[in-house]
C-alpha cells in the first residue's frame, strides 16, 4: 500500500473516531437535560462535526476509488483545507492535525508515478 494512502486512513480513522466521540457525549449529555437547551448552544458545533465528518468519509472513498495519483493529491488538499477551516471554531485549533496529515498524504500523492498499464 502506499504511504499517501495509508496516512489517509490513519488520519481519517482518528477523524471518524473523535467525531464520534464528540457526538455521543454530546448526545449523552443531551438526553440528561429534560430541555433540549444544549442544541441552542452547541448547534453549531455539531454542524461542523458532521461536516468533518463527511469530509472525512470522503478522503477515504476517494483514495480507493480514483485512480489518477493527481486527482487524488489535489483532493487531499482541499479535504485538509476543509477541515482546517471547519474544525476551527472559536479559535481552537483542533483541526491542524487533520489539516497537516491530509496536506502531506496530498503532497506525496501528486508526487507518486502514474503507473501507465499498456492493453494488448
Amino acid at each position: 500500500m502506499k504511504l499517501y494512502k495509508k496516512l489517509t486512513i490513519i488520519n481519517t480513522i482518528l477523524g471518524i473516531t473523535v467525531c464520534i466521540i464528540i457526538l455521543l457525549i454530546y448526545f449523552f449529555i443531551n438526553s440528561l437535560i429534560i430541555i433540549p437547551l444544549l442544541g441552542l448552544f452547541l448547534g453549531g458545533i455539531i454542524l461542523h462535526v458532521f461536516i468533518v465528518l463527511i469530509i472525512n468519509l470522503a478522503g477515504i472513498v476517494s483514495i480507493f476509488y480514483i485512480k489518477n495519483t493527481r486527482i487524488v493529491g489535489i483532493a487531499l488538499i482541499i479535504y485538509g483545507t476543509l477541515v482546517l477551516a471547519t474544525a476551527t471554531f472559536f479559535g481552537i485549533p483542533v483541526g491542524i492535525p487533520g489539516f497537516v496529515l491530509f496536506v502531506i498524504a496530498g503532497i506525496l500523492a501528486l508526487k507518486e508515478k502514474q503507473v501507465v498499464k499498456e492493453s494488448k
